[in-house]
């Protein structure tokens, strides 16, 4: 990984957290769709990373939320579990021998939705879940877990087209 990477993904990492702690944690739509819009900081971490260092960004991003959030853990929890689950959904994605990239310029809008429609889920849903504690509102649960997988989803597209498509077109 050279440095313009690693310097653009600090960024991102600062921009997704300052905006996930003072405006995202406070939309909400109809009591059902909630926004964590960092967990597209997560999704988008470059392919040859170390799972192993996969795991640990995952936790620490998690962590920090949660201490922002005071949700004890269950955002940790919810980034984790993505960041293991991530490597089995990208190799159903695309071929095992294929060098491929993480962007929506590059892969297409079907592909992205694929793909973060899939972790962002599993990530919401985990957190309702953990949040509720009882299979008695399971239905309530996945309601807000598709709700929100797809609000998140739907403005992580815009924030693609409007910040990162130029910045992944002018690199090359």
């Amino acid at each position: 990984m050279n440095n313009l990477v690693l310097i653009r993904q600090t960024g991102a990492f600062f921009a997704y957290l300052l905006l996930q702690i003072f405006f995202f944690r406070y939309l909400e739509l109809f009591g059902v769709a909630y926004c964590f819009l960092y967990v597209n900081f997560l999704l988008f971490l470059s392919v040859d990373t170390d799972n192993r260092v996969l795991l640990l960004v995952g936790f620490f991003v998690g962590f920090l939320i949660d201490g922002f959030d005071g949700t004890l853990g269950i955002h940790a929890f919810a980034c984790v579990l993505i960041m293991y689950f991530r490597q089995f959904i990208l190799n159903f994605l695309f071929d095992k021998n294929q060098v491929y990239t993480l962007s929506l310029s590059e892969n297409g809008i079907i592909w992205y939705l694929q793909y973060t429609l899939t972790l962002t889920f599993i990530h919401h849903f985990t957190i309702f879940l953990l949040q509720q504690f009882n299979f008695s509102y399971f239905f309530d649960t996945l309601l807000k877990g598709v709700a929100s997988a797809i609000l998140t989803t739907f403005l992580g597209i815009l924030i693609q087209y409007l910040f990162f498509s130029p910045l992944i077109k002018n690199t090359r």
